[in-house]
């Protein structure tokens, strides 16, 4: 086939939990997204309102490919690949 270099166009940058308790400046942090763990695993809350489990698209690439789209919404950050946030890791 060659030696073709493939790019993926689709690819997820999973934050980490505490990207935004530990990074942004004291006056904000009050309102930035925290993960909470719940018994449906765990949510990022973002004002008040929780949202979907983002470690979901980083711990299951191709999944929905693979089996019809079962994914389980409740992944941990442990189970993120790498490559979700460390940019060497992608390639």
């Amino acid at each position: 086939m060659g030696d073709y270099r493939i790019i993926s166009s689709d690819n997820h940058i999973v934050e980490p939990p505490d990207l935004w308790t530990e990074r942004l400046p004291a006056d904000l942090k009050e309102r930035g997204p925290v993960v909470h763990n719940t018994p449906d695993g765990p949510f990022w809350v973002i004002d008040g309102m929780t949202h979907f489990n983002i470690f979901a698209m980083g711990a299951q690439p191709g999944i929905r490919l693979e089996d019809g789209g079962e994914l389980n919404q409740a992944e941990e950050w442990e189970d993120v690949r790498p490559g979700a946030y460390i940019g060497e890791e992608a390639v």
